[in-house]
């Protein structure tokens, strides 16, 4: 009912029997309907019906209409008696029936019930034996998984399970089938502890020991059939008359020796006490939780004695009773008022059911469960009724049903709305008679005739449905009833409101009682809503009957529907009239609550009752109410028992306060929560949808203001106020609707909402035949999203289409039909097999973040002074640290400063002299290590090797597989004078020109070339020689370099070696130099001079110093502006940067490195350079001569070839220092694919992928326990994957948890052999192209810092630090160190140029003696101004990036008195210092933290620097900045199907691109369909995490990526790729 304050209805009308039966359960019913006792007096024997023992109790009829089982009441009942029997007395559970029943709340000892649909027979039997022998049945029926039957076991804590033969083969069958299919050890196992008795078995014995007894009950052979759906019970009633067919089977039990004799008899009298609940009903939510429910005898008795009373009322029924003879009626009354009569006189349950024919109930529900058990099998105890159980699919087949409705002469019918429309379509196909080849099987059996061949006995056609749909009502009425000859059949059509998930509870349907009585108004001084000119007006209500039964139509406006709010624009025939009218809803009423029952609308967030003509959820109040869910108390007092608020209003005594909402108690027990939204019109229930069905979407509020300016003339004020949000409800089912009603071409449909960025955003599945045409499939994606918006008004994110068949389903009732919450789960986790998708963000993302300045992005002064408002420039400090040179770097060997030399080959000379025997050098001999030692890495041995390959080792290795000797700095030094005296004899250079550097990395000659270079006063550019594998791109690189620093001219010459001259004399090679070089006249192919040909000197010349002349380099060349070496550095896309160093500069990146890291003179250093710029040629050629100590080499072919050369050198030399990088580390333990564990690198079942051979393993592993500092080199973010790589490798003692070391035994033998590292000798190092050597951890001595950083903060400049479990979408970083000696590192606004503050990124600008310098090649001769304008602009970029200055900051007011001053001059003294310097702009964005820890600089706070990435790789998306390897990160995790490190994001232009690498297609799960619901993992994940949509995702197959020949990728080259449509 509704009034004014609330909407409440409690309906306390008396059953329509006010005199009730003494009855206490179901159980004595079925005594009384199934005993013969009461029949055998001569009044009972003399009436015209036959006895109720002998009447037909339940029915299973077939998919084709042939009955496969039948039961009279008393076979049902003999059939629960010996279930009971043995349940007594072969178990030991009745003598624990005490103890359960203290223990779980008056629940008996529970006992599974395990049996297929076809099987209801043997179901009710068990159900009904277990309830005669004290004993709660759990009934298992809907499972679509063994591990969800085998937990409902187990939370039932069941130990016997009774179920049929036949099924217990079927269940081993397909445990077998599933065994096979995962190739496991051993087949899955039964449940533990459960004992299983087959019931047919049983049966046999039960109808041998009652034939001679009960020869009356008619029964024949069961019939086995093959389909599971449909599996045959043990007997079926044949036929009507009184004979008898008898047949039993005599097989003896093969499931258990524990099965019990039947030989012995039992009465039906000797029942054992009931527990409080009946049974456990599991049901699965639409989540795909499985919940218990505990169901009483009382609950049970209260539901079908309200059912009874409404159907009761029914006219139709009064009209067929009263055609009942008179004299019966006599009879009957004599029979109950007899003294013999063992029933009591006040049994009336159904006034006429003893002598009348019992009522007939048509069903195809599920008979096993919720309505379907109650309608068809309880309610049929209760009434005495003939319930016939119809197979699922019966609508399926046209005439079927209305057959089967003829022959049984049904007067009641039970069904659900996916098979109402089966009926109606086969009604409009075909006719209502029944095919041919059913005739026989139909009139083979003597059927109830009805007098006619019509269906006028039909009293009700009950409906089991969550929302009314009136059109089919309509039409069911039309089309199908009308036909078969049902008068008024508008009035038979009843749909029924349950719970489904709540013991399937009816508590609403039309009936024919009157207004509830006990309906009155609640004035509960609820506080008003105050609606002001847009309140919606509740129209005058036609005036209706006050019964229930008036089929109640109304038109609802949809936009008021919207906002939770109930506008009637119409009723009755009026409103069916109306209802294709755009804009309005046709909804039906169910009718008034049940039979004592009290309901209540409230809102489901706040739990408050809702106002009048508002739309909340159901919570109802009712002796039908179930106990609870079973064994989860807390769930069940928030769901069962839940209680509502009330807020008072506020009255003019309270002075203005604000209303404390109370709880609102009118029943002690509470209400349940069904989860159904609805509202109250006329008091009758009208159900929209379940609260899961709901689609929420967030609106822009209409602008009321402007509205209110524009209709009265008032101007508007010139600043934009952002429009507030609204909420706008839609629901699944009137959408579904929409689309199969308005929309021709699809045969099934869902919509649901998903959750991204926090919004709640409206999607829609469909299949259609017409999917793999692709324009038929966007024509009807595009009318789907046209009609939402015409006549919803709701904008949609997503469209999905499908094949038919190809999305999830269920069963409901039997029935399949497509499953919103598992479709919207592999929808989302990219699962789906779709045809097409249409997605939009418009309208429907409404609250992607959007930067403070669109325009200049998160360096523009509208968001500098967003942060500032943030955090105030006071409180936060200037992002600067410097660290000052030692003033003496000592030898520690002869104590001599070495920071007296001017040059790298001055030192040379002085190691020559001092150290004349020391080893300086030395190529490590792969052979003789993988002879020797052993290493569990993996091994990548050569399969091949080409010729050039085998030359290439010539330099480490012999003939004989023996190393090269070691190289003493006095054979050094004979080497360099050898090479240079070949050099200036040959070479014909003048000091300051530059020479071309041929070599191969880890090579002597080339170091040695090197300093005799220097000490020529010459300029070396180093350049890796090209590669066999790569001559194409190495060859143009070459040339390119070649002309650009003008060395193409003819007569030119390459240093190199024997290698470098097979190299360049290949066929291939040659015809690509001739090629690059065309017809150009200025150049010509460069030669070779083979350093590796140069003569011997004689003795007294031999050697470096003064008998040689080679002594020092020229002054010209030690002048700081003269380089002594130009650096080639290749970015991924291949772009090059030339840079000059000279030899302080050199001096000073050794002097760095040295006291940075704490290299030591004598212990040996490994080096396995794969470049000739930075870190890579310092290790080799500069640190070993710096500090006097070994250096062995490594070529980096080698180490491709076999990575564990390298860590077994470290252990081999005992080498305190190591370094490595990222490609490195992916090489020696990635493989290409995901990094390996020490599992499966020790697995001899690993696959190495391709085209990497497969590796040797060994059993022992490396041992670095003499490994001081491992760098990890960087020169951008630290890969926190290589970092953790390397912890589990090297640090798992210091870096897993206590329980996983001890579980792993390689872990223990790694703490056995002290090979454990501590997590402080694992250092970071970020070095630039621009300085090799900027900050480092290593000498800090203490564990990395590891920020977890916001991304929604980060992405506009700050830097803000949370946990993962406040902020899931964080990101980890980790420091690269502190600066290193030497060097300044600021933190630079690359816009302004100013300084910035604390918690604020901005760009790493570094100052340092050790930075290098510009070099710009030679510029193209042009008279041009353009070209000259454009050489000028080169130089001034140049210069700006190389000399950048730091611009002054505003000196902010710091207030009077002297701390003022002081502050003051502070700032001015930090304002000179950072004006003084210049520095080199590094292009990364980063960091300084102030870090403080009692374990380092004496818990001083200490600058660490986080570099985050470089600045031209980064893109904004409305004013947001964006990192891409943090997208690429969300993306690589955003489905399995793709690819470890295999997307690459860029920007082109405006678009933001997502290629993403895909697995192979074979991929079990994976089809060419599922890669389309992909893209959408990406887009969701990305919007989730990033803020942001992609406009492209591509998705394509291995090696599509471009990535270097190090695994880097080439963002630039794909992008380049993308715009020239070539990708």
């Amino acid at each position: 009912m509704s009034n004014a304050n609330t909407q409440s209805q409690a309906n306390t009308t008396a059953y329509a029997d006010t005199d009730f039966h003494p009855f206490n359960s179901l159980v004595d019913l079925l005594k009384f309907r199934g005993s013969t006792s009461h029949n055998n007096t001569p009044q009972a024997q003399s009436t015209p019906f036959p006895s109720e023992a002998t009447r037909r109790a339940f029915t299973v009829v077939d998919r084709l209409g042939e009955e496969i089982g039948g039961w009279t009441w008393q076979t049902l009942l003999d059939q629960a008696d010996k279930i009971r029997h043995a349940l007594l007395t072969k178990t030991d559970l009745k003598a624990q029936h005490e103890q359960h029943q203290n223990v779980h709340g008056g629940a008996g000892p529970r006992v599974a019930l395990v049996f297929r649909k076809g099987e209801m027979l043997e179901f009710l039997a068990a159900f009904f034996g277990c309830h005669m022998a004290g004993m709660t049945a759990v009934p298992i029926n809907v499972i679509d998984r063994f591990e969800e039957m085998t937990y409902i076991l187990a939370h039932a804590k069941a130990t016997l399970a009774l179920t049929t033969e036949h099924n217990y083969r079927a269940l081993n069958k397909g445990l077998s089938e599933r065994h096979r299919m995962k190739g496991q050890g051993e087949g899955v196992k039964w449940p533990q502890g459960v004992t299983w008795w087959k019931t047919d078995t049983l049966a046999a014995g039960a109808l041998g020991m009652r034939r001679s007894s009960n020869s009356g009950a008619s029964r024949t052979g069961s019939k086995v059939g093959g389909n599971l759906s449909t599996a045959t019970p043990a007997t079926h009633l044949n036929n009507g008359n009184n004979s008898s067919s008898l047949s039993f089977s005599t097989k003896s039990s093969l499931l258990t020796s524990t099965a019990p004799s039947t030989s012995s008899s039992s009465s039906v009298d000797d029942f054992s006490p009931l527990p409080d609940i009946a049974y456990i009903e599991y049901t699965k939510s639409p989540n795909g939780e499985v919940k218990g429910v505990a169901i009483s005898h009382r609950t049970i008795l209260a539901q079908c004695r309200a059912i009874s009373s409404s159907l009761e009322s029914n006219p139709r029924r009064k009209q067929r009773l009263a055609a009942t003879d008179t004299s019966v009626a006599n009879e009957e009354a004599s029979i109950l008022k007899s003294p013999l009569s063992p029933i009591p006189s006040a049994f009336t349950p159904s006034r006429h059911q003893q002598l009348e024919p019992a009522d007939v109930v048509l069903s195809w529900l599920e008979p096993r469960q919720q309505v379907g058990l109650i309608l068809g099998g309880l309610l049929g105890v209760y009434r005495g009724s003939h319930s016939v159980f119809l197979h699922s699919g019966a609508t399926e087949i046209a005439g079927l049903w209305e057959q089967s409705a003829y022959r049984y002469g049904a007067t009641m019918a039970l069904g659900d709305y996916q098979g109402v429309r089966e009926l109606i379509h086969n009604s409009s196909s075909a006719s209502s008679a029944a095919p041919a080849l059913l005739t026989s099987s139909l009139t083979s059996t003597s059927p109830q005739q009805t007098g006619s061949n019509s269906l006028e006995q039909l009293e009700a056609f009950l409906i089991d449905t969550i929302v009314i749909q009136p059109q089919l009502d309509i039409d069911l009425a039309k089309k199908v009833l009308a036909p078969l000859g049902v008068t008024s059949p508008e009035q038979v059509v009843i749909p029924i409101s349950t719970l489904p998930e709540h013991g399937g509870m009816v508590f609403s349907m039309r009936d024919y009682l009157p207004f509830p009585s006990g309906s009155s108004k609640f004035d509960l001084g609820l506080q008003r809503i105050q609606i002001q000119e847009v309140q919606l007006k509740q129209r005058f209500l036609q005036g209706h009957s006050r019964k229930s039964e008036t089929r109640c139509f109304y038109l609802l406006d949809r936009e008021a529907l919207k906002t939770n709010w109930i506008e009637v624009l119409a009723t009755g025939q009026d409103a069916i009239d109306r209802a294709l009218e755009v804009g309005v809803v046709l909804v039906s009423a169910f009718g008034y609550a049940s039979l004592q029952a009290t309901l209540a609308i409230v809102d489901p967030e706040t739990t408050a009752l809702c106002t009048p003509n508002r739309i909340g959820e159901i919570w109802i109040e009712s002796p039908s109410i179930p106990f609870g869910f079973w064994d989860l108390p807390k769930r069940s007092q928030s769901t069962f028992h839940a209680l509502p608020l009330i807020v008072p209003a506020i009255s003019s005594s309270s002075g203005g306060e604000r209303a404390v909402p109370k709880v609102y108690d009118p029943v002690p027990t509470g209400f349940l929560r069904t989860g159904l939204m609805a509202g109250l019109i006329e008091g009758r229930v009208v159900v929209f949808g379940h609260t899961e069905d709901r689609i929420q979407q967030d609106v822009t509020a209409p602008d009321i203001a402007a509205f209110e300016a524009s209709s009265y003339g008032v101007g508007q004020s010139s600043s934009a106020v952002p429009q507030p949000l609204v909420t706008e409800h839609h629901y699944a089912l009137d959408l579904v609707n929409t689309v199969l009603e308005r929309i021709t071409g699809f045969s099934a449909c869902t919509a649901f909402e998903c959750i991204i960025n926090k919004e709640r955003v409206p999607v829609i599945c469909a299949e259609t035949p017409r999917s793999h045409q692709r324009s038929d499939a966007i024509q009807l994606a595009e009318y789907v999203r046209q009609a939402m918006l015409d006549y919803h008004g709701l904008a949609l994110y997503c469209i999905a289409i499908a094949a038919p068949n190809s999305l999830p389903r269920t069963l409901h009732h039997g029935k399949s039909r497509i499953h919103p919450v598992v479709c919207r789960k592999m929808l989302e986790s990219g699962q789906l097999a779709l045809d097409y998708i249409w997605t939009s963000i418009e309208d429907t993302l409404l609250k992607l973040p959007v930067g403070d300045d669109i325009t200049g992005g998160i360096w523009g002064p509208n968001a500098l002074d967003a942060r500032q408002a943030i955090m105030p420039v006071y409180t936060r400090t200037i992002q600067y640290s410097d660290c000052d040179y030692p003033k003496e770097v000592h030898d520690d060997w002869t104590k001599t400063n070495l920071s007296q030399f001017k040059s790298l080959p001055d030192l040379l000379v002085w190691r020559s002299f001092m150290n004349p025997y020391e080893v300086a050098f030395q190529n490590l001999d792969s052979q003789q290590l993988n002879e020797e030692q052993s290493s569990y890495f993996p091994l990548q041995g050569h399969q091949e090797h080409h010729q050039l390959q085998q030359g290439s080792s010539k330099e480490s290795i012999n003939g004989q597989g023996k190393g090269v000797k070691p190289v003493t700095f006095r054979k050094f030094g004979a080497r360099v004078v050898r090479i240079a005296a070949f050099i200036e004899k040959r070479g014909g250079f003048c000091q300051g020109d530059k020479v071309i550097l041929l070599f191969r990395t880890g090579s002597i000659e080339f170091i040695a070339t090197l300093y005799a270079v220097w000490l020529l006063g010459l300029v070396p550019i180093p350049v890796p020689v090209p590669e066999p594998a790569s001559l194409s791109d190495d060859i143009s690189l070459l040339m390119g370099l070649l002309n650009e620093l003008g060395c193409s001219s003819s007569g030119t010459y390459l240093l190199g070696n024997n290698f470098t001259e097979e190299v360049m004399k290949l066929k291939p090679a040659q015809a690509l130099m001739k090629a690059y070089i065309g017809a150009r006249q200025d150049a010509a192919i460069p030669s070779i001079l083979n350093i590796s040909k140069a003569p011997k000197i004689p003795k007294k010349h031999r050697h470096l110093g003064r008998e040689s002349g080679y002594l020092t380099p020229p002054k010209s060349a030690l002048l700081r502006t003269a380089p002594a070496l130009i650096a080639i550095h290749y970015s991924t896309d291949r772009r090059r940067t030339l840079v000059k160093i000279s030899h302080a500069g050199l001096l000073a990146q050794a002097r760095a490195l040295k006291v940075q890291c704490q290299f030591h003179g004598g212990k040996p250093l490994v080096s396995c350079a794969r470049t000739f710029v930075g870190l890579d040629l310092l290790l080799a050629c500069a640190i070993g001569v710096y500090v006097g100590a070994p250096t062995v080499l490594i070529p980096y072919a080698d180490f491709e070839a076999r990575p564990h050369i390298y860590f077994e050198a470290v252990q081999s030399f005992s080498a305190r220092d190591m370094l490595v990088d990222s490609a490195m580390v992916e090489l020696a333990f990635g493989g290409g694919q995901e990094p390996l564990s020490l599992t499966s690198m020790l697995s001899p079942s690993y696959l190495y992928p391709s085209p990497l051979p497969t590796p040797t393993r060994s059993s022992s592993p490396i041992n670095l326990s003499t490994v001081h500092n491992l760098l990890v080199t960087s020169d951008s973010r630290p890969n926190l994957d290589t970092i953790k790589t390397l912890e589990t490798l090297f640090c798992p003692l210091s870096s897993m948890p206590p329980s996983s070391i001890s579980s792993s035994s390689y872990v223990s033998s790694l703490a056995r052999s002290g090979n454990d590292l501590e997590r402080t000798r694992l250092n970071g190092m970020f070095g630039h192209v621009f300085n090799p050597l900027i900050a480092t951890r290593s000498s800090m001595d203490i564990e990395p810092v590891r920020l977890h950083v916001s991304l929604h903060a980060l992405r506009r400049g700050l830097v803000e630090i949370t946990t993962e479990y406040d902020d899931p979408t964080g990101i980890w970083i980790e420091d690269s160190g502190i600066p290193v000696c030497g060097t300044t590192v600021a933190i630079v606004n690359p816009e302004t140029t100013e300084i910035c503050l604390s918690h604020e990124i901005g760009e790493i600008w570094v100052s340092s003696e050790a930075n290098v310098q510009p070099y710009i090649g030679r510029t193209p001769i042009s008279s041009s101004s353009s070209a000259t304008g454009e050489s000028d602009a080169m130089v001034e970029a140049t210069r700006s990036r190389f000399h950048a200055r730091i611009a002054p900051t505003p000196i902010t007011d710091c207030g009077s008195g002297v701390g003022g001053d002081l502050q003051q001059q502070h700032q001015e003294q930090q304002q000179r210092q950072l004006e003084s310097k210049t520095y080199v702009r590094t292009g990364e964005i980063g960091f300084l933290w102030n870090y403080a820890t009692p374990e380092f600089n004496g818990g001083q706070p200490t600058s660490l620097l986080f570099v985050l990435g470089p600045i031209g790789e980064t893109f904004e998306v409305q004013g947001l900045l964006h990192f891409p390897v943090d997208v690429e990160k969300t993306v690589e995790g955003a489905h399995p199907n793709f690819a470890s490190d295999g997307s690459i994001v860029f920007q082109a232009e405006e678009a933001v691109v997502c290629v993403v690498t895909v697995r192979q297609v074979d991929t079990p799960g994976t089809t060419s369909s599922t890669l389309m619901n992909q893209v959408l993992c990406v887009m969701h994940q990305v919007a989730d995490r990033h803020g942001f949509v992609p406009d492209v995702v591509a998705l394509v197959g291995e090696g599509v990526l471009a990535k270097t020949r190090f695994r880097e990728k080439q963002r630039g080259k794909m992008l380049s790729l993308f715009m020239s449509t070539k990708m």
